[in-house]
């Protein structure tokens, strides 16, 4: 498990309080007026799960490998020779909040993306895939 020892307080605190860190998933799917941190209004929440639930296919980051592979199948395509099996082993990263070293900053992190946050929970259940089956 490694920390970042590499960024200061200062600039924790700015990627922080960057656009990048507000919602950013949410602002991307949301219309127009969102977000604003922890005031985001769920509106835009609701907005984007709309949206969501009319794609066709949704996948997880989490296990993007069997993802990929799932919606190439499902589409009755193959992988090109060579791509599949050569998946990169996993490896046990640090958490969020290990990798800050700050319970402040990462407890502000986690309020001000609490929609984006929920948005990720939610989504997770109509994802291709259930990575929680497939990641050990």
């Amino acid at each position: 498990v490694r920390k970042n020892m590499t960024r200061s307080k200062e600039q924790w605190w700015a990627y922080a309080n960057s656009p990048y860190t507000n919602n950013y998933a949410l602002k991307k799917l949301a219309r127009n007026g969102c977000c604003n941190g922890e005031h985001t209004e769920s509106i835009h929440l609701e907005n984007a799960k709309k949206l969501l639930s009319r794609f066709t296919f949704v996948l997880d980051q989490d296990c993007l490998d069997e993802s990929l592979e799932a919606f190439v199948s499902k589409l009755g395509l193959s992988l090109k020779p060579g791509k599949s099996g050569a998946k990169i082993p996993r490896s046990k990263h640090s958490t969020a909040r290990e990798r800050i070293g700050n319970d402040t900053l990462y407890n502000f992190l986690v309020e001000r993306n609490r929609q984006d946050i929920d948005l990720y929970e939610w989504s997770k259940k109509i994802s291709l895939i259930d990575c929680s089956e497939v990641i050990q």
